[in-house]
């Protein structure tokens, strides 16, 4: 049974609540994003197109939007010396992310065995799951203020093209994975209409809880973390081109550095962070092709922004 109109409102009046504590703590940059957002007109100064999608996401008793903070769980990379914990979102620099906390980690075994963070590779990461912890990262005799959280937020639209791409075109390719993305073969509408029809299922039951591959890679970045639980954790957001990943780069390591990351593994991760990974390559061909479709239609925009109007909400995107 999906989620009845009291169930709807109680959840949009906890998104509010969580934009207004945010602002009000003077949190940073955390703060300022979602302070940014709760100021600007609409949904954080997005075109016109998916203003007018995102109309139909404004609260009211039949919003169709999906609603924030759905409790999907939260995977957090960490190392308990350094007290650093790392949201894992998929689609979202996680496979850069997990080699990094593996280098914080165990330093000298990973470089021993010729690992570079920049190279690394998922389904051979160094240090497989054991520097993953779900839930949350604290243990023992450990509080929240004695860690340093981070999460790192994508924009919403790059996101989901480029997940769309990897794992909807190029994947579905395989005959082994032709199933992949809902054995829609790359057709963008039906993709959208069963990624939603899949999310609003998964949101609107407790009795159905299963995230699946198609899921973890694709539903909203609001969903994981944790965050209501965890309101001091850092977000850093970042669109793609050069300006965004700089920004994003600085503000990473501006992180790792009030974590107390020595200056040496500072310069090093800088240096492997400026350095192009085998998995960072999107086909820009692709990627014009599919946005032109998403963007030549307002039924397509409208379910896409149903699903991530929160998105851009909470984190203050704009296209």
């Amino acid at each position: 049974m999906l989620a009845s109109p009291v169930f709807k409102w109680r959840w949009l009046l906890i998104a509010c609540i969580f934009i207004l504590i945010v602002c009000i703590t003077f949190y940073e940059p955390a703060s300022e994003i979602l302070c940014k957002a709760e100021r600007s007109e609409g949904a954080g100064g997005l075109s016109q197109l998916l203003l007018n999608a995102s109309e139909k996401c404004r609260i009211s008793r039949d919003n169709p939007c999906l609603r924030p903070f759905v409790p999907m769980g939260a995977n957090f990379l960490s190392t308990d010396d350094k007290k650093i914990a790392i949201c894992k979102i998929a689609k979202t620099m996680s496979t850069t992310l997990t080699a990094t906390v593996c280098y914080l980690d165990r330093e000298q075994e990973f470089l021993a065995q010729n690992r570079s963070i920049h190279t690394e590779i998922y389904d051979t990461r160094f240090c497989g799951k054991r520097i993953e912890k779900i839930g949350t990262p604290i243990s023992g005799n450990d509080t929240i203020d004695d860690w340093n959280m981070l999460a790192i937020i994508r924009h919403p639209l790059e996101r989901f093209m480029s997940g769309f791409i990897d794992k909807c075109i190029w994947m579905a390719m395989i005959p082994k994975y032709a199933h992949f993305c809902y054995g829609c073969k790359g057709n963008l509408p039906c993709f959208l209409d069963r990624l939603y029809k899949h999310a609003l299922r998964f949101s609107g039951t407790e009795n159905w809880r299963h995230i699946g591959f198609v899921g973890l890679h694709f539903y909203p970045q609001n969903w994981y973390c944790n965050f209501l639980e965890f309101p001091q954790m850092k977000v850093i957001r970042f669109t793609n081109g050069p300006e965004g990943l700089s920004r994003m780069r600085n503000e990473f390591l501006g992180f790792l550095k009030e974590a107390k990351v020595a200056d040496t593994q500072l310069k090093y991760i800088e240096s492997e962070l400026s350095l192009k990974s085998p998995h960072q390559m999107t086909d820009s061909t692709l990627m014009d092709k599919y946005l032109a479709e998403l963007f030549s239609s307002q039924a397509l925009l409208d379910k896409f922004m149903q699903i991530f109007y929160y998105d851009f909400l909470l984190f203050g995107f704009t296209v």
